[in-house]
């Protein structure tokens, strides 16, 4: 497992909070060596698992020719672990010296791909997963100091205390976890395996610190309308209907004091308009009268 071996007041212990800012949209990196196989498979790693998170920052890979400034500068070793500084502790550095070493030699793919998000990890501001105070891991102390210094221990194995920040529960499976071999504490029956891969909690700490906000394109409000009132109309009762008669020609007949009208026209079953012959008349004159 590489283990981060640059113990230094810079990046711990976690005295503040070291997030980029939110004007911070784009975390410039300079790579100081290596070959391009290596440059390349650091590129494809970092813009396919860390780019692709919904978050308002991005690292972008400068040119070997760019005279830029950059935030984050990786040298490639032979020896020795690999190691980052946290967040904008970067920032405390000169321009020419590095912020991140990669050592990459004897690593099968899994491994390198670790390595990479580990690291790049701690520069987007992350911690070690087994320092979280809910951990539950009882480090061995004895044990530990066979290979490492007291001060490389607390910086980084031991919890690293509350932070009210720190609001996400314990996530065994983070990236940012050590492999825990079970002779290094007190407490454990099996030894927890090392982590390749980003997790869900990983993915949600990151949103958390950098959540992107999307500039809405502002939508003008629809102009009010007044709401015609619908006013129902009562039919009359039968007896009241004013039915609307047809402009058709009529006669009129008088019998007994009255006059009736009948109509001159009409319309037959095929639509087409007739008029009432004599004979048909003097039919009609009879029936009233």
């Amino acid at each position: 497992m590489a283990r981060d071996n640059k113990s230094t007041d810079k990046a711990f212990p976690w005295k503040q909070d070291q997030r980029w800012p939110s004007s911070q949209r784009h975390l410039a990196v300079r790579f100081l060596n290596g070959t391009t196989e290596q440059k390349q498979l650091v590129k494809t790693v970092v813009k396919e698992d860390y780019n692709t998170i919904p978050m308002h920052i991005r690292f972008t890979f400068l040119r070997s020719h760019s005279t830029s400034g950059s935030d984050i500068r990786v040298k490639f070793t032979n020896s020795g672990r690999s190691w980052s500084l946290t967040g904008t502790t970067n920032r405390e550095e000169e321009p020419h010296v590095a912020t991140m070493a990669l050592n990459l030699n004897g690593e099968k793919e899994e491994g390198k791909v670790g390595t990479i998000l580990h690291e790049f990890g701690h520069a987007l501001g992350l911690r070690h997963e087994h320092q979280h105070p809910d951990s539950g891991l009882v480090f061995n102390r004895r044990f530990l100091r066979q290979e490492w210094t007291d001060e490389y221990i607390q910086s980084q194995w031991l919890p690293y205390g509350i932070d009210k920040r720190r609001t996400e529960p314990y996530d065994r499976y983070s990236v940012m976890h050590y492999q825990i071999d079970k002779e290094e504490t007190k407490n454990l029956r099996k030894s927890i395996k090392r982590n390749n891969c980003l997790s869900a909690g990983d993915k949600a700490r990151l949103m958390a610190m950098y959540l992107e906000k999307e500039a809405k394109p502002k939508v003008p409000a629809p102009p009010q309308t007044t709401r015609a009132t619908t006013i129902k109309k009562t039919r009359p009762p039968l007896g009241e209907r004013s039915i609307p008669k047809k402009s058709i020609p009529t006669a009129t007949v008088k019998y007994g004091g009255r006059e009736y009208e009948y109509a001159t026209e009409y319309t037959d079953r095929k639509g087409r308009k007739k008029k009432v012959t004599p004979f048909q008349q003097k039919l009609m004159q009879w029936i009233l009268t």
